[in-house]
């Protein structure tokens, strides 16, 4: 819907109330106790609903209860509030709906005959503005029944007060300022402050009976109720809006229709892609959408809708909350289903809708239900199949489906009385946008395996992770192997590439294989002046000097720690680090040891240097840096730590001595500086920096563009190139990256990227052929045309 300010959400359920197996009733606090609030799906979970809206208004800051009535299954919960402005939503034993205002009247009688006024059941304080002014509780007289929590008591604010334990109208306990732990079943509180505590006084007495009356008004056996705020809508008209907070905020409502038939609960999103409304708004829709009488529920960051979605059993947010999160209220109306188990009616399977040719794809049941609307468990429901031809389905497994061919093909699943037609595309490279591994470079130690991600993205807008078994890998230059999944073994120090391709399109990363054999100092610790001594939340002390870390960490039982820091933002450590080498001359004292490391990204990892410090005299640690982190790095900081409730009896103070701290940088993926080459159209020699060589194709010009032979331009520059006749497919090897041309098609893969060319490569004399700027963008060279000498300069 659209506002005068804007799109606006609104959601609303519509409930049939004639349906004999739809329950409606309130939710309430926590474990249905009054007296302390919970976020509404919270309380739905609890008590079984299938959708909930929030209730009452209510006091942020107090202990938890509406202003207003609140009836659950014929039990009144909390009475209705003096307060001038309240409607509630009623509903009587045979399910009829009413809105009107709910009013209370109750006098307490003892003993003696003495009476007093009881001015609310299970209720917080709250300024009154009906019938009586001024607040709630001073000079009144309260009832708290067993539904009330008495872990939020209201009389701790009331200062002076009297408390009268009922049990089975007889009075068992009379306390001054002070409450029971708890309310028995059946029992309740009197509260009595000011002159109802003079009554209870002068009048209560242990082991007397007392009489609680109240009544309704008005007065009938109402199976739920709960109080809103002003009437929105009253037969089929707007209503006179007495009370509203101005502007365009979340909203909540209840009405129902002029037959009484049907309920309509309904909210109004306040989000970043909703408006909200004012109450005049929320009244036009009402009465657009047919309702017939409507009461205003809470609000703005109140406003809550949950719901079960049809054939599942987890509820969830069906409107976004004002302030991002659900707020915690005391009570909410709820839609129960009492419906027995019925037979399968319908239900969703999902598939995906694309596969890579080889691929698997596993189909699921999203959601099932009965005839009853209930949701089945999936594992209790059978599909039934109709598989194209082209396409393997599983016989131990028909969720299973194996596309061994392109094209698309339909698969229709039967569920119940539902009937779905997937529609599943198996790409092709005709499809395929880009192909990337998710790792920038590999970095193993000899030894070491590692498994790539690799991710693709599709030219119907789809991207997703693969199974990399149904790629193709090769590992080139690196000394070590690469199994059918892409899983990266090494076996000697070394640098070289790893390649994944689908469908031609390939993609390359740098593979570094070890360590450089030469560590590099980066503190001997004796420049003074640059660390800074820190203990944890202030708790712990120490010094550092020539070398030397004295520490101490204070008496206390939590986790403690001194930190030796490098200044305030840290070391720089230039270089791309594989392991931490640090001399350190023990104390024995079973300290655990660590060092602190920010990469590049402002990710920080902490990395043990020794669990225990448990040596005397000097020892050399090596510890790995932590894989996956961006270089460059920076180290942060050296610390020992005392760990929380110590049993090894490790002592409180302790001296460490620190020496030629050292790193071991990982082998480079190094790029070899390339020559400047210098081709002249039409002629078969080409200066390869001050070299003359000859070519076996001239570059030539076809239809105004200029055309450089592959082969020579690549291997020139210390390239690869490879011809894959079946595909008319060539591709060129080159500083880590792969580029991949088609004969007579107008695109070409960049390292796995599609690129669109504005003219096609072909083949002259045996050579490929290809334009200029595909040379030009696909190595990432600067190139030249004099069209005076017709040279082309490539730098």
């Amino acid at each position: 819907m659209e506002d005068s300010t804007g799109n606006v959400k609104i959601n609303l359920i519509e409930v049939d109330l004639k349906n004999p197996y739809i329950k409606v009733d309130t939710m309430v606090g926590i474990e249905g106790m009054t007296g302390n609030k919970q976020r509404p799906i919270n309380m739905a979970k609890e008590t079984g609903a299938v959708a909930a809206v929030n209730g009452d208004f209510f006091t942020l800051a107090a202990e938890g209860a509406p202003f207003g009535a609140t009836i659950q299954n014929g039990q009144m919960i909390t009475s209705p509030g003096y307060i001038h402005s309240k409607n509630a939503l009623m509903i009587d034993q045979n399910g009829v709906p009413f809105i009107d205002r709910l009013d209370f009247d109750a006098e307490v009688t003892t003993e003696d005959g003495s009476k007093f006024q009881l001015y609310g059941v299970n209720k917080t304080q709250y300024n009154s503005g009906f019938r009586f002014s001024g607040n709630s509780h001073q000079n009144r007289l309260h009832m708290y029944t067993d539904k009330w929590n008495m872990k939020n008591w209201v009389g701790d604010a009331l200062g002076e007060y009297t408390i009268v334990l009922v049990e089975n109208g007889i009075v068992t306990q009379m306390l001054d300022n002070q409450a029971v732990d708890e309310i028995p079943n059946g029992a309740y509180l009197l509260l009595g402050h000011g002159e109802a505590q003079v009554f209870l006084k002068q009048h209560v007495r242990i082991g007397e009976t007392i009489q609680v009356d109240f009544k309704l008004n008005p007065d009938q056996k109402w199976l739920t109720a709960i109080d809103g705020s002003t009437l929105l809508v009253d037969e089929g008209q707007k209503a006179k809006i007495t009370y509203e907070i101005k502007g365009n905020h979340a909203r909540t409502a209840v009405g129902y229709s002029q037959d009484k038939r049907y309920l309509y609960l309904v909210t109004a999103e306040k989000s970043k892609n909703s408006v909200g409304m004012t109450l005049d708004e929320l009244s036009t829709f009402l009465i657009h959408r047919g309702v017939w009488k409507a009461v205003n529920l809470d609000g703005g960051g109140s406003t809550t809708m949950v719901a079960r979605g049809l054939g599942t059993f987890n509820l969830s947010d069906v409107t976004i909350p004002q302030y991002g999160v659900e707020r915690e209220v005391p009570n909410a109306l709820a839609i129960f289903s009492t419906a027995p188990k019925g037979k399968l009616l319908g239900g969703q399977v999902s598939l995906p809708k694309g596969a890579l040719q080889g691929e698997t794809l596993t189909a699921q049941i999203t959601r099932a239900y009965d005839e009853y609307y209930n949701p089945i468990d999936p594992k209790e429901v059978s599909v039934q199949w109709d598989v194209a031809t082209g396409v393997q389905q599983n016989k131990e497994n028909p969720f299973n489906f194996i596309f061994n061919q392109q094209g698309t093909f339909n698969i229709k699943s039967s569920l119940g009385q539902t009937t779905q037609t997937h529609q599943i595309k198996v790409y092709s490279k005709e499809d395929l946008k880009l192909i990337k591994i998710d790792q920038d470079i590999i970095r193993i130690n000899t030894g070491e395996s590692l498994k790539p991600t690799v991710t693709m993205s599709f030219t119907d807008g789809s991207k997703r992770s693969v199974d990399t078994k149904l790629l193709k890998w090769q590992l080139i230059g690196a000394k070590g192997s690469v199994q059918a999944d892409g899983t990266v073994t090494g076996s000697e120090a070394s640098v070289g590439m790893l390649i994944a391709s689908y469908q031609g399109f390939s993609t390359a990363v740098p593979v570094v294989i070890g360590t450089q054999t030469e560590g590099k100092v980066i503190d001997q610790f004796d420049q003074p002046g640059i660390y800074l001594i820190q203990g944890l939340k202030g708790i712990g002390t120490g010094s550092f000097k020539s070398g030397i870390f004295t520490y101490d960490f204070g008496n206390s039982s939590d986790l403690r720690i001194v930190y030796l820091q490098y200044g305030t933002v840290g070391k720089y450590v230039r270089g791309e680090p594989a392991f931490l080498t640090l001399d350190v001359k023990g104390d024995n004292s079973g300290h655990w040891l660590r060092t602190e490391i920010r990469d590049k990204n402002g990710k920080v990892y902490y990395v043990d240097l020794a669990k225990k410090v448990d040596w005397i005299g000097w020892k050399t640690l090596t510890v790995p840096v932590p894989k996956g982190v961006a270089y460059p790095l920076t180290l942060k900081s050296i610390y020992v730590v005392h760990q929380e409730n110590a049993t090894d009896q490790t002592p409180n103070q302790g001296q460490l001595s620190f020496a030629n701290l050292q790193i071991k940088e990982w082998n480079k993926a190094e790029i070899a500086e390339k020559p400047t080459l210098k081709f002249t159209l039409n002629q078969k020699q080409v200066l390869v920096g001050n070299e003359k060589k000859s070519l076996d194709q001239a570059p030539i010009i076809v239809n105004g563009r200029t055309f450089l032979p592959l082969r020579a331009f690549s291997e020139l520059l210390g390239g690869q190139v490879n011809w894959f006749s079946s595909e008319q497919k060539a591709e060129a090897i080159n500083d880590y990256k792969v580029l991949d041309f088609w004969l007579e098609q107008s695109y070409m893969s960049q390292n796995g990227e599609r690129k669109a060319l504005d003219v096609a490569p072909f083949v002259r004399n045996g050579r490929t052929m290809l334009p200029v700027r595909a040379l030009s963008e696909g190595f990432g060279l600067y190139i030249y045309y004099d069209s005076k000498t017709q040279s082309i300069t490539v730098n």
